[in-house]
């Protein structure tokens, strides 16, 4: 007899019919025969090619750099969550997709799941070195002044109120914890301010006028300040000034 091989693609499909014709090669005793078989061709499952996105940190809006799967048949993929889709701080969150495809007569709609990884994003501070103040200036909101543009509670370091000795490049810190901690780190500022020394205020008054002879003393200098030091007087006490009009005293 005489076998005789072809390959045929058959589509998908239940009860499909495969027919044979034999012819003997000895077609003087034997007769030419048929039959028929059938076959069921089932869809082909595709393959989708998709990893672990790498991690991304939450305000990350999702895109292509993640929804990124393909297949080696043509169809169309429909993500869950959705491209734009912004997720909540956490790992292992699941990506899924559905792939149907084209030629939907032939193949099945499959599925896959990837996970990812959401860090929590760190917060700006808005704050620059506040002006330089003098000594004497106690610590408020013109200099403890830090913002963001995420709700949260500012700790100050030193805290308001507190007045500093005078010095350059003096650190003022803040701790900000944002309200929404389970997608928000702490975070933590320093900047810098300079204290300038003050100066006294001097209190004293034109003495009334002496007579020549009189001795300067107490009742003549007799300055104060708003601040504890010392004083020293030009002329010195005990000094006996000539006459004459509109002296000064140091």
């Amino acid at each position: 007899f005489r076998r005789v091989l072809f390959r045929s693609l058959l589509g998908a499909g239940q009860d499909q019919v495969l027919s044979v014709v034999f012819t003997p090669n000895d077609t003087t005793n034997y007769e030419t025969v048929n039959k028929t078989v059938e076959i069921d061709v089932a869809k082909a499952v595709p393959t989708i090619n998709w990893s672990d996105p790498a991690t991304i940190v939450f305000g990350t809006a999702l895109d292509g750099t993640q929804l990124n799967a393909t297949s080696g048949i043509a169809g169309s993929f429909n993500y869950s969550p959705k491209a734009g889709t912004v997720l909540n701080a956490g790992a292992d969150q699941p990506l899924s997709v559905e792939f149907t495809p084209t030629d939907i007569a032939n193949y099945e709609i499959v599925n896959k799941t990837v996970e990812i990884d959401v860090v929590k994003a760190v917060p700006v501070i808005n704050w620059d070195d506040p002006a330089a103040i003098t000594f004497g200036t106690a610590l408020d909101g013109t200099q403890l002044n830090a913002s963001s543009v995420i709700a949260g509670v500012f700790e100050y370091t030193p805290a308001a109120g507190t007045v500093l000795n005078a010095g350059a490049d003096q650190p003022l810190s803040v701790e900000f914890t944002p309200t929404d901690t389970a997608n928000y780190e702490i975070a933590n500022k320093t900047v810098e301010i300079d204290v300038v020394k003050a100066v006294p205020v001097i209190t004293w008054g034109d003495p009334t006028t002496i007579t020549f002879g009189t001795a300067l003393g107490g009742t003549q200098l007799n300055a104060i300040a708003n601040v504890e030091g010392a004083f020293d007087y030009t002329p010195t006490p005990g000094t006996v000034l000539n006459a004459g009009q509109n002296q000064p005293l140091r």
